[in-house]
């Protein structure tokens, strides 16, 4: 019985040799195709299986263990105390007490161009807006109108701050009923270490980013954020120079005469940053 041959890579139509392979029987060359798709094959029941189990854990996890997300309560206004923050020296940041009952919040009507397109505000990264010296000129002026509101104004540069120092310091406590009336539970209000930072901070933004717009009287202003985790430009990972003196647009607003020296460019921001004292003499 003659077994059929077939031609295997490196072998031209003719019979001559291009490669060191030679003849191979068909028959061999479709065992070896049955093989890599039985391999094929049991390697997706594995992978199947590993994320049958995986699942199974995670359930078996949840069931056993309790999350805890319990509501965060109305602060107790009527209560405030002074809170470390510098070098844990008792720093007063306190706000002042409501003089009208809250607003609840409603979703603003979004303005349109004329062609009916919504206008959205748009977060740009620091590095890249400050290239534009129109944005630069506005976003100083936004702050330095800011920073010249009396403390009196709620939306002052120093109550803005008082409102971050107090809510993530522990300044006031809970309340055991929403409202400034409520009586006190005596648990510290510490919007950090929980689920309630991200939304906090995403709302205290928002607002900050809306008393902006409307001191230069541009509702579609954004603030840009630092992309500070971009390693592979190092243009980005440093201190912004729109903060920095020296730059070509005006920026005393957005100047701070005591940012630490070890962190102005060209260093850049090491990820794996853990405040230790040869990290903070040669980076970020």
């Amino acid at each position: 019985m003659r077994i059929p041959y077939t031609m295997a890579s490196g072998i031209s139509s003719s019979g001559s040799s291009v490669g060191t392979t030679g003849w191979i029987p068909q028959s061999l060359l479709q065992g070896q195709q049955g093989s890599g798709r039985s391999s094929a094959l049991k390697t997706r029941q594995q992978v199947k299986w590993a994320v049958y189990i995986c699942a199974f854990l995670f359930c078996l996890q949840a069931l056993l263990e309790r999350a805890s997300a319990e509501p965060v309560l109305a602060s107790s206004l009527g209560f405030c105390k002074t809170v470390p923050v510098l070098k844990g020296a008792p720093l007063h940041c306190c706000l002042p007490q409501p003089k009208r009952a809250p607003i609840r919040f409603k979703f603003p009507r979004l303005r349109r161009t004329l062609s009916g397109r919504p206008i959205l505000r748009e977060r740009k990264p620091a590095h890249v807006v400050q290239k534009d010296p129109e944005y630069v000129r506005k976003y100083n002026l936004a702050y330095a109108r800011m920073k010249a509101l009396p403390e009196t104004d709620p939306r002052s540069f120093l109550n803005q701050w008082r409102v971050h120092c107090s809510f993530c310091n522990e300044a006031f406590k809970q309340r055991k009923t929403p409202g400034p009336l409520g009586p006190e539970t005596g648990v510290l209000l510490q919007v950090h270490y929980s689920w309630t930072f991200l939304p906090w901070h995403r709302m205290y933004l928002y607002y900050h980013e809306r008393i902006l717009g409307s001191l230069i009287n541009d509702p579609t202003f954004a603030l840009p954020f630092w992309n500070w985790d971009n390693q592979l430009d190092q243009v980005a990972a440093m201190i912004p120079a729109m903060f920095l003196p020296g730059f070509g647009v005006p920026n005393s607003a957005l100047f701070d005469e005591f940012r630490n020296p070890n962190h102005m460019p060209p260093k850049i921001l090491h990820l794996g940053y853990n405040s230790s004292s040869k990290q903070r003499a040669n980076r970020i």
